[in-house]
């Protein structure tokens, strides 16, 4: 288990390999973490916590695992050079102000104040899941992994090639 805040304020550290037996994380674990590019966050793990990888301006890259059900509030957000999220199709819960959005904390009212969303930002993954309706009813872009897939093959019909979306062979 990795506790409440761990690496929180590491401005320094650019890189970090967390263990294969990893199940649990504690919120803001890896908040303000101003020198960490990219993170691969282990098979096991199923729940992303609240805040945790807030203001973390340097992420650019996470991996997240198959075992992945929920992204709890604010888990990936003020993350400036994060611009794409791949979000597998085990998740079923993605809580609001999860992905994408501009907080800050307001020591007067205690309590993180949202500034919009991220410019420029991406959710990928499967057509009709949770992340498709995060990204519509928060008004992020989004892909289907189905039409990246798709369009990606190369079919060959006889002699000819074609890149892009199936088409039916010539009688």
């Amino acid at each position: 288990e990795i506790g409440k805040a761990a690496f929180c304020y590491c401005e320094s550290l650019e890189t970090l390999k967390l263990p294969s037996t990893l199940k649990s994380i504690g919120e803001f674990a890896f908040a303000k973490m101003d020198a960490l590019k990219s993170l691969e966050i282990p098979e096991g793990v199923v729940t992303l916590p609240r805040g945790l990888f807030f203001d973390s301006q340097s992420l650019d890259s996470v991996t997240l695992p198959k075992s992945l059900t929920t992204i709890k509030e604010i888990a990936f957000c003020s993350n400036a050079m994060l611009k794409e999220l791949r979000v597998p199709d085990s998740v079923t819960t993605i809580e609001e102000h999860g992905i994408g959005y501009l907080a800050h904390w307001d020591l007067d009212a205690q309590e993180y104040m949202f500034d919009g969303l991220q410019e420029e930002y991406l959710i990928t993954g499967m057509k009709n899941s949770v992340a498709q309706q995060y990204a519509d009813q928060n008004h992020i872009a989004f892909r289907a992994l189905e039409d990246i897939e798709e369009h990606s093959t190369i079919s060959v019909l006889g002699t000819s090639t074609y890149t892009g979306a199936p088409i039916e062979p010539e009688v």
